[in-house]
């Protein structure tokens, strides 16, 4: 395994030693570079305008088994390896431009203030054409200032033309200013996991990089620059860890369905999306196939501030879309769709995690989460499928945390898929030719009639012949009509088959798991409907045995208003849920319709809750630290029991807000609000004061639908704990934990 080094002054003729680099193009194509490598990025800003930034050489680099051994790291510089304040702050940067504005120079009309039009005068040249979300800027006088274009107009060469804006003109405009068009940005995605050739990149870790997106404007959609992007391409094997992705308007990170096993781990993400109605951006856009017991996993990530949804698993193209053999465990998302007040995807309305879209789900893991909103602010924390849609086996949503939510009625957890009930489809099922004794696979062929869904835990039975018995089925598929299918199986064919053995499939067990969740919700008024649970259908009485729902427990007051539902305030029951019977039900009448049990609703928690999401499994003594202060606590512990993993008494570490995790190396602003100080085994005592939101690229708060993400403590905040230096190795992952404070 050899070290390897880049710097912004190396050049490619150089041996790529520390102290004669590489430059950065060469080093992401170099033959010298094999599996086991490690890239050292030295810190700086490396800037890629309107090109992509691509991994890999000839889909070679990387290849290997699942270990440290099989992979190439590109990892920021550590001046001390065993030290996280000493990384060197390495920017990878994809540089937008603003479309160039046709010839003819742009002044001002004169336009009085207050006015929703602005007049614009433009000398001879070319018309230029401007759409709902350009801006223009009005250079100097009372009037001066950004505007957001909010009707498509073509502002005509050798004339005047009133041009729609927000806000209102702010003071009279003489005639004659400078005027500045922002037009739609030109962009390149960043970190592309192919070569230049098109050739898939493999096995290759990007690891304590920053990737951001440096904007002109976030007013029209566009569909990128995603940072870290796999659209379009088939590979294995990749993890993005430790990093940041910050900036753009697309998808933080995006995930195509031909990607095998890919990892997102221990990254903080924030400021993502545009301000429009349409959806508005992610931190993370998943498709995932997973056909070859692939698995795409996001574990342990802080995502927050977006324009649109947190987190979206998803595909757009329909039925045939794939998303599948999907994790998405142990992460802190606050502020989801606060970034701007778009109706259907932000304030009232937000959402912050989708569970799949057009097309059947299944095998997707949504665990012990943390979701944040605050009061009278977002609706959804989780969608699971859509409607008129279908969930298969192994959809799960346990164990989670929400708190805020009860916006426009469609439920805290909202269900609008149904679960597959499993029917047999027609057209007989038979055993295809030769499958050999002691086979994990069986080749299955289905006679013309309907495709048959099958999933895992679904029962093959082969009626005769050497190989008959009963095999659960290891991994979903789709026996196709008139075709032949290879089903995966837990156990081992007894024997061979001879061809035509007849196949009977048992449709068994439980499709969606939703059990051990919080669920917080404000009061209902006049505009919020605080609905807890919103189903399509009425759980296991519509499909006994299909559901496995319990031991969740709700949070959440009477209202005065009841949104939907009218005041509660007479019998001081809310009907906070929703099913097939009534969009307003109580819990009693709610467990009555679905046949599901649950925790009785109560009032607010009375004590103070801290939260440990360990993030180490990388970074040795890193976790994510959070509060919920609904005790009001002027200084909040999380205790040493929920640390104890993480830190152990004589460990030095560092607290920093998440809104600003660096420590000051190179110049670069940041210092760590507690520490560095010697770990005393008595917990950690964290401030309920917050930092100041990082500056958005682009945005321009409080300017047409744009907002500045509001302040979360005293009440809520997110931190970032590291172990500066520690006399043992590394401690394996483990789970989160969630503390009450007295």
């Amino acid at each position: 395994m050899t070290d390897w080094y880049v710097s912004l002054s190396g050049a490619s003729g150089n041996p790529g030693t520390l102290g004669s680099p590489w430059d950065f193009a060469s080093a992401r194509t170099r033959v010298e570079v094999m599996p086991g490598d490690t890239v050292w990025m030295r810190g700086g800003s490396y800037d890629f305008n309107q090109t992509n930034c691509n991994w890999g050489r000839s889909g070679l680099l990387g290849t290997g088994a699942d270990n440290r051994d099989g992979k190439v790291v590109y990892r920021g510089y550590r001046s001390d390896i065993n030290d996280p304040t000493t990384l060197e702050r390495v920017r990878i940067r994809a540089i937008t431009i603003t479309t160039a504005p046709t010839s003819g120079a742009t002044t001002c009309a004169a336009s009085g203030a207050g006015s929703a039009t602005l007049n614009v005068a433009k000398a001879a040249g070319v018309n230029q054409v401007v759409i709902a979300g350009h801006q223009i800027t009005v250079a100097s006088g009372p009037g001066a200032g950004v505007y957001v274009i909010t009707s498509g107009t073509t502002i005509v060469q050798g004339a005047t033309t009133a041009v729609a804006v927000t806000p209102n003109v702010r003071g009279t405009v003489a005639g004659g200013e400078g005027v500045t068009l922002n037009l739609t940005p030109l962009y390149a995605d960043l970190c592309v996991m192919q070569s230049a050739g098109a050739v898939p990149a493999s096995f290759i870790w990007l690891q304590e990089l920053e990737l951001e997106a440096v904007m002109t404007l976030r007013t029209v959609q566009i569909g990128g620059p995603a940072l870290w992007s796999h659209f379009g391409i088939t590979n294995d094997g990749n993890k993005l860890l430790d990093s940041i992705c910050h900036d753009t308007t697309g998808a933080q990170n995006f995930i195509d369905a031909n990607n095998g096993d890919i990892e997102m781990y221990g990254n903080l993400y924030y400021n993502v999306g545009y301000a429009l109605a349409d959806g508005g951006g992610h931190h993370q856009y998943i498709h995932h196939d997973g056909s070859l017991a692939k698995f795409c996993s996001s574990e342990a990530n802080c995502m927050f501030a977006d324009h649109g949804v947190a987190m979206q698993m998803y595909d757009a193209i329909g039925a045939a879309g794939k998303v599948k053999n999907i994790e998405f465990l142990r992460n802190i998302i606050f502020l989801s769709g606060m970034l701007n007040d778009q109706p259907n995807i932000a304030g009232k309305d937000a959402l912050a995690l989708v569970m799949g879209g057009p097309q059947p789900i299944f095998n997707q893991k949504l665990r012990e989460n943390l979701v944040y909103w605050p009061d009278n602010i977002g609706d959804r924390f989780v969608s699971v499928g859509e409607a008129g849609q279908l969930i298969g086996a192994g959809v799960e949503v346990e164990s989670n945390y929400f708190h805020g939510g009860g916006g426009s009625g469609y439920g805290g957890i909202q269900v609008p898929a149904l679960v597959d009930n499993g029917t047999v489809t027609a057209g007989a099922t038979t055993i295809n030719g030769v499958n050999g004794a002691g086979s994990l696979t069986v080749s299955v062929a289905k006679a013309a009639g309907a495709n048959q869904q099958v999933y895992a835990g679904d029962i093959l039975t082969i009626a005769s012949g050497a190989g008959a018995g009963s095999y659960p089925i290891a991994n979903s598929a789709t026996l196709v009509a008139g075709g032949n299918t290879v089903v995966s199986l837990l156990i081992r064919l007894t024997g061979a088959t001879a061809g035509g053995e007849t196949v009977t499939l048992a449709l068994n067990g439980v499709k969606l798991r939703v059990r051990s969740n919080t669920v917080r919700v404000n009061a209902p008024d006049a505009t919020h409907n605080g609905h807890l649970i919103n189903l399509a259908e009425n759980g296991n009485v519509a499909k006994p045995g299909r559901y496995d729902w319990g031991n969740n427990s709700y949070h959440r007051k009477a209202g005065v208003a009841g949104g939907d539902c009218g005041t509660e305030l007479t019998t001081g029951v809310p009907t906070a849920f929703a099913d097939t019977t009534s969009v307003c039900r109580t819990q009693a009448q709610f467990l009555t319709d679905c046949g599901v049990t649950d925790n009785a609703v109560t009032d607010d928690p009375k004590e103070t809750i801290t939260f440990v999401k360990r993030a180490d499994r990388y970074q040795p003594g890193k976790a994510w630290l959070a509060y919920l202060n609904y005790a009001n606590l002027s200084t909040i512990v999380v205790p040493d029991a929920q640390l104890r993993e993480v830190l152990h008494v004589g460990d030095v570490y560092v607290v920093h807000d998440v809104r600003n995790i660096w420590a000051g190396v190179g110049g670069e602003a940041g210092t760590p609000i507690i520490g560095p100080v010697r770990y005393d085994g008595k917990g950690i005592s964290l401030p309920i004061t917050q930092l100041a939101h990082p500056t958005i690229s682009g945005g321009q708060p409080g300017i047409g639908h744009e907002l500045a993400p509001p302040d979360t403590a005293p009440f809520f905040n997110a931190f970032l704990l590291r172990c500066k230096s520690r006399d043992r190795g590394s401690l394996p992952g483990g789970v989160a934990m969630a503390q009450r404070v007295a």
